[in-house]
């Protein structure tokens, strides 16, 4: 509805994105694959894309997210799985995977602090202003 009769090829890279996962979402399937979905977008967009999916989820669906920066779904993950060149390198429930033995050194600084809220708090910050102001918390130690 957001995009009226615009063709696709008018709206920016990031809007084609959006409209590409509603129409995916749109389908109705029970289980449904993403590759790197919030690839391009900015923070807003992101947001917008990990409530879609965080309610298809709450709607019983099988969400398959492939993606480089799993920090960005840890908190709607039940299980984590790793590709390590094309072979299964770690699967794991979330709990331990944030739990378990990890090259914390292989690991980006957000899904770093990420872990380490989860391992304080034993859940997800709500938001990405909960997870920056425990990082000043934590930079200030």
């Amino acid at each position: 509805d957001r995009f009226g009769s615009r063709t696709p090829f008018s709206l920016s890279g990031g809007e084609q994105r959006l409209l590409a996962i509603a129409s995916i979402v749109a389908l109705d399937r029970e289980i449904i694959l993403f590759d790197e979905p919030t690839s391009g977008l900015d923070t807003r967009a992101v947001e917008r894309v990990r409530r879609i999916l965080s309610s298809e989820r709450e709607a019983g669906k099988t969400i398959v997210v492939a993606t480089h920066w799993p920090a960005e779904f840890l908190d709607l993950a039940t299980h984590v799985m790793n590709l390590v060149e094309g072979e299964i390198g770690h699967f794991a429930t979330v709990s331990e995977y944030v739990n378990g033995n990890l090259h914390r050194e292989k690991l980006e600084e957000k899904e770093r602090y990420l872990i380490d809220y989860y391992k304080r708090f034993s859940r997800f910050p709500a938001s990405e202003e909960e997870l920056i102001s425990f990082v000043r918390r934590e930079k200030r130690c």
